[in-house]
């Protein structure tokens, strides 16, 4: 696999995709079947999933690949990164964002302040460092 550059990207399930369906000391199972990817395509392998189905009633477990894509539009997840609270700046972004008059009911209210404060967050990141996750990517392939 090293030779034809060529890595493994994992699996979800069963540790094993092969057995003999015998009884007792005589059953066999192993780790037959993989899914295999070039190098060339090392930055889509998060992207990427296996996962090993049940074999009932074959000796072999079928795979599912699944592709994730962004193509959905789904919201993606807010993640505190550790480096902002190198920044004083963050604790004001916050008061100014948190100290916003909201109407509605309690729930809408706590809603829509983390919303805005997510989004004023989003933007004082990318003015203060960057995209970090595109650095970092960046690096990874530098090394």
């Amino acid at each position: 696999m090293e030779e034809t550059g060529v890595f493994d990207i994992g699996f979800l399930g069963s540790n094993f995709t092969w057995c003999n369906n015998r009884r007792g000391r005589a059953r066999v199972s192993k780790w037959l079947d993989r899914l295999l990817v070039s190098g060339a395509c090392s930055d889509l392998s998060a992207a990427i999933s296996v996962t090993h189905l049940a074999r009932h009633p074959s000796d072999h477990a079928p795979l599912k690949m699944s592709f994730v894509t962004r193509l959905d539009n789904k919201p993606r997840p807010f993640h505190f990164l550790n480096v902002w609270m190198t920044k004083p700046e963050l604790l004001e972004v916050i008061r100014q964002t948190w100290g916003q008059e909201v109407s509605g009911p309690p729930l809408r209210v706590l809603s829509s302040k983390l919303l805005v404060k997510r989004r004023a967050i989003q933007a004082w990141n990318k003015q203060s460092f960057g995209d970090i996750f595109d650095a970092v990517r960046k690096v990874e392939v530098a090394v």
